[in-house]
């Protein structure tokens, strides 16, 4: 049945809601659909745009979280319980992937900005900008196809075209790539899938569209990620090209795909027009709590009302939804709960815990079983819970019989569509087995029409959201990993494979976890890892519930592995973290056999340990002036001696005498930084006793009031510091790993981190804190340029902080140019040092510093450059500002300590 546009303007992962409560009608309250409906006016659509919009509203208005469509009630719009999405991390390319060092300013004040996918677009195609597409990525789950929907039914709206920057009244055209043909045309494959669909839309009237000066075409291409080859998915950007100076074109992605490794080098989809890229973050704690409120408070409103006309009882089941959704909250929050707090802020995830939380009144503490909670629901208990009729298979059963059907996808089909034809004998084959008297033709029907894990479209079907397809393969492979280890590696950190293998990490047992562990030390496949391959792996170790950590001992003694690889052992036992790992990592440091960076890498893991030997709290130089000292109340890090000298600095060109300063060798991690939020809030118990939290804000409060805006961004928070100083990003998954560089804080957060390092050397040396000196403190920047360029045996400073043999920058020296995209765990790039042993002084975050960038004194200067953005043979000297109470992604500091 076609679907009224007028009544589907919503977030699509919310429909499902009218399924699970079909009681749900419109005489509910504040979500009355009659009232909603008044609040969007339609413009007027030609019979052949409304055959067309009508067209696409069928299809994407079934594909929702699970894909959930509305059943006997297509026109519900649940606008009232959309959650914007965040949209983050804007950066421009000119038919190149690069993002210029001199756009580092703008992205740091796009950055201040909540953005919707309205003003994305507006962003992106307006006339300054003068882009022909919208690239949007983000992680499974994250509702890429979400906003491709709300985008296609906000076109639709009257007025539109003036929020998304256009002139003339905007023409949605909506196509899922998964179905896209390599061998004809873009416009060729809209009329092919239109007449899969049973509709006469020919490539004329595209073109008629396109090419029209009074209407502005605005083709959503959903889902590249879907496309299993990377050549194929290459010959589809290339047919955008054709159509990207014509219309705006807005493409969204997994990030994964956009990237491929050939025999260790790193290979880009090549997007040869000019774009935006946008990506999609998590949920932030605010957007968590509406969503669950408004999940909470539909559930409560589709219980049976009372027979007697209550007129209370709508407020009272308002109340009730929005007290359930902070019962959740409060158990997410719970610090015992800060993994599975994190997996709450990818909209698909959020809403499962919703489901799951209404069933058990807890949450499984990891994804897998997460996962296991919500398929169970749906193929079982929500039936049951109904009182419907009696599901055709256990969930257990269904089990059986899915997961061997999607291992066969997974492995044989390699495409998320699958033929009626094929499937079907899948499942009798499976069914079979059983031994239930359950047909094919009947299952397939309960998993589309009340399961809602398929979806039939024409002669195909295809799990209505991928990752509950992968999870299913990924079962399966843990079950039968003898068959499939060496494809599992060969296909190591690919798209198609790559949630299959976490959900494989997450069932396998001891001996599944050992098989795929050495078959990937011996293989060729690790002998090169990029810094992709290497997060992928830790994150893979993150996943393991069951693991056999001796196989680490075993591969790194008795196979010849490469530096690289034994790199790579060191960070997957730090990775699991427990004392198993931890001690066979201080025996594995006794290796014979091992690299230098090898062994510094060991020694650097061990001596994070939060067990110090040392019995101070900090630590200060000598008065020898060592070449380096250790802090233990930094998990002991090491700070380094940066002698000091004279030079001419390279933008501005004055003479700056460098003063002997120790800089911190690495910047200022999540975990250093989180042990001082907890310090904050009475957490750490050794710290408090020494300085009481309350002591040391009220000096706080006394060290702001000279400095220009301090006070004002302080703003008498006491007893809130802990909440008010965290990180922005702390709960994005793409930044808060212990190891990555804190980001999302202030000029002014960085500063009380120093104070908070000053005072106790203060207290240390003389026991008061009277007469406070501070000692720990960010560098003025021609200090940190004279840190990062130093100067060559030529009396000439270095173009990079690295040796000039070394060359220009490349991705073994530093995280630029969204080579990662995202920053990555401190110590990564050891070729990339100064000659002093400072890392990271190009590439992965920019650096707070000291001073302001002009006589304004209105911005303060940032130096270094990021992920984000290309590193040329400025990079040293290049010198941009941001506000002091901005939080960015790519901003973070170095602390460092004067004599």
């Amino acid at each position: 049945m076609a679907t009224d546009p007028v009544s589907s303007s919503f977030s699509i992962p919310f429909k499902w809601l009218t399924d699970l409560f079909p009681g749900w009608k419109a005489k509910r309250g504040y979500l009355a659909i009659d009232k909603a409906k008044k609040k969007i006016k339609l413009r007027h659509l030609d019979a052949k745009e409304k055959q067309y919009t009508d067209l696409v509203s069928g299809i994407i208005d079934q594909i929702g979280l699970s894909g959930l469509h509305f059943g006997d009630s297509p026109f519900y719009k649940l606008e009232q319980i959309y959650v914007n999405l965040n949209i983050q991390h804007l950066s421009h390319h000119d038919g190149v992937e690069k993002t210029d060092l001199d756009r580092l300013g703008t992205q740091a004040r796009l950055a201040e900005k909540d953005l919707k996918v309205e003003d994305v677009v507006r962003l992106t195609f307006n006339d300054k900008r003068q882009n022909d597409a919208l690239l949007i990525d983000g992680d499974a789950g994250s509702g890429k196809t979400t906003l491709a929907a709300h985008l296609f039914h906000f076109c639709l709206q009257k007025g539109a075209e003036k929020k998304l920057g256009f002139s003339q009244p905007v023409i949605p055209i909506y196509f899922p790539l998964r179905d896209f043909d390599p061998d004809v045309s873009l416009i060729k494959n809209l009329e092919n899938w239109c007449k899969d669909k049973e509709a006469d839309i020919r490539a004329s009237l595209f073109e008629q569209w396109i090419n029209s000066n009074r209407k502005k075409v605005l083709l959503i291409l959903d889902g590249l990620d879907e496309i299993a080859s990377f050549d194929t998915r290459q010959k589809t950007c290339d047919k955008v090209h054709d159509l990207a100076r014509r219309c705006a074109v807005v493409l969204t992605s997994r990030r994964s795909a956009m990237i491929r490794e050939v025999a260790g080098n790193k290979e880009r989809l090549s997007l040869d027009f000019r774009y935006l890229h946008a990506r999609i973050s998590d949920f932030s704690t605010e957007q968590k709590q509406e969503f669950l409120e408004n999940w909470f408070v539909a559930m409560k409103l589709d219980e049976p009302r009372p027979e007697k006309n209550d007129k209370h009882w709508d407020v009272q089941q308002v109340q009730a939804g929005k007290e359930m959704a902070g019962h959740l909250l409060d158990y997410l929050n719970k610090k015992a709960n800060r993994n599975i707090n994190n997996l709450a802020g990818v909209p698909m995830i959020l809403q499962i815990m919703a489901m799951v939380w209404e069933m058990r009144e807890e949450v499984p503490d990891n994804q897998s079983e997460l996962y296991k909670a919500a398929l169970e629901y749906l193929l079982e208990y929500r039936d049951k819970k109904g009182k419907r009729a009696p599901v055709p298979l256990s969930a257990v059963n269904g089990y059986k019989v899915l997961q061997p059907v999607c291992l066969w996808i997974q492995d044989e089909i390699g495409k998320d569509e699958v033929l009626r034809d094929e499937l079907r004998p899948m499942l009798e084959l499976q069914l079979k087995k059983l031994r239930k008297k359950v047909t094919a033709e009947d299952y397939s029907q309960f998993l589309v029409e009340r399961a809602w894990i398929l979806a039939l479209f024409g002669d195909s079907y295809i799990f209505r959201h991928k990752s509950f397809r992968e999870y299913f393969a990924g079962r399966e492979l843990a079950a039968k990993h003898g068959t499939y280890i060496d494809k599992l590696v060969e296909n190591f950190n690919t798209p198609w494979w790559e949630n299959a293998l976490r959900f494989y990490f997450h069932k396998a047992d001891s001996e599944g976890f050992k098989a795929f562990i050495h078959a990937f030390f011996t293989s060729p496949r690790s002998e090169n890892l990029s810094q992709s391959d290497r997060t992928y792996l830790e994150e893979l170790m993150g996943e393991a519930s069951m693991c056999d950590v001796q196989v680490f001992s075993d591969v790194l003694q008795k196979e010849q592995l490469n530096e690289q690889q034994q790199v790579a052992v060191f960070d997957c036992l730090h990775a699991l973290g427990s004392e198993e790992a931890l001690s066979v990592l201080e025996k594995c440091r006794a290796a014979k056999n091992l690299s230098k960076n090898a062994i510094n890498r060991a020694d650097e893991l061990l001596g994070q340990q939060e067990k110090t030997q040392s019995e101070r709290i900090i630590t200060q130089p000598d008065g020898k002036r060592q070449d380096s000292f250790i802090n233990p109340i930094e998990y002991n890090a090491e700070y380094i001696l940066i002698p000091g000298g004279e030079f001419t600095t390279g933008q501005t060109k004055e003479k700056w005498v460098a003063k002997d300063r120790y800089f911190a060798r690495y910047q200022v991690t999540n975990k250093q930084y989180r042990h001082f939020i907890r310090y904050l809030a009475m957490e750490e118990r050794e710290l408090n006793n020494v300085l009481a939290a309350d002591v040391f804000t009220n000096f706080l409060v006394d060290y702001a009031k000279p400095i220009k805006g301090f006070s004002e961004y302080l703003n008498g928070r006491s007893g809130e510091w802990h909440e008010y100083l965290k990180s922005a990003e702390d709960s994005n998954r793409d930044f808060n790993s212990d190891d990555q560089p804190v980001v999302g804080v202030t000029w002014f957060q960085a500063k009380v981190y120093c104070l908070w390092l000053s005072a106790f050397d203060q207290l240390e040396r003389h026991g008061s804190l009277e007469n406070l000196r501070i000692t720990y403190d960010l560098p003025h920047e021609y200090d940190w340029e004279w840190a990062a360029a130093g100067r060559k045996n030529d009396g000439k400073m270095r173009t990079y902080p690295w040796s000039n043999e070394k060359g220009a920058p490349n991705e073994k020296l530093a995280n630029f140019n969204k080579n990662v995209g995202k920053t990555t765990p401190v110590g990564r790039y050891p070729d990339g040092v100064t000659p002093e042993g400072l890392h990271d002084m190009a590439g992965n975050v920019c650096e707070w510093q000291e001073n302001w960038h002009d006589k304004y004194e209105k911005l303060r200067v940032f130096r270094g450059s990021s992920w984000l953005e290309y590193i040329d043979d400025k990079i040293c000297i290049f010198r941009s500002g941001g506000r002091p109470y901005i939080r960015v992604h790519f901003i973070g500091f170095r602390c460092t300590r004067t004599f």
